[in-house]
């Protein structure tokens, strides 16, 4: 079922999404309820899988709190 929705937008912008929607063959409504289909439906890795193996720590360093760091969390 349709429903309406009532959105603010920049009059430029809504000239520019109308001139695209006349070239696209398509309503500005379609547009934006594709696009929100489209963004809505994306799967977003996790923060350590975007993450992991993106940094690498020294095995060895002359800093005494990474030495204490490593032998203790090894």
């Amino acid at each position: 079922m349709k429903e309406k929705l009532t959105i603010s937008i920049d009059g430029r912008t809504i000239r520019k999404a109308k001139r695209y929607a006349r070239r696209s063959k398509a309503s500005v409504s379609q547009i934006v309820e594709n696009y929100l289909n489209t963004l809505c439906n994306k799967s977003y890795p996790s923060f350590t899988t975007k993450w992991r193996g993106k940094f690498n720590s020294p095995s060895t360093t002359d800093d005494p709190r990474m030495d204490y760091l490593l032998k203790h969390h090894q």
